[in-house]
């Protein structure tokens, strides 16, 4: 009995840890594509504020 005991609560913390690490990894790429939104959004902010200033005069 203490051997299957013993069995159960190993493969119980294996999972545990299985399933700690899928979670931290889902947490690593939802702030990824979080902070990729976040880069786009100044990106596009930036260009915005740059076609909002008239074009320098050329030189003939």
């Amino acid at each position: 009995m203490s051997e299957i005991l013993d069995r159960l609560v190993e493969q119980y913390c294996c999972l545990k840890k299985v399933v700690f690490s899928l979670e931290i990894k889902k947490a690593e790429q939802s702030q990824s594509q979080i902070d990729r939104l976040r880069l786009a959004f100044r990106l596009i902010q930036e260009r915005k504020k740059t076609f909002a200033q008239p074009l320098p005069a050329r030189h003939k």
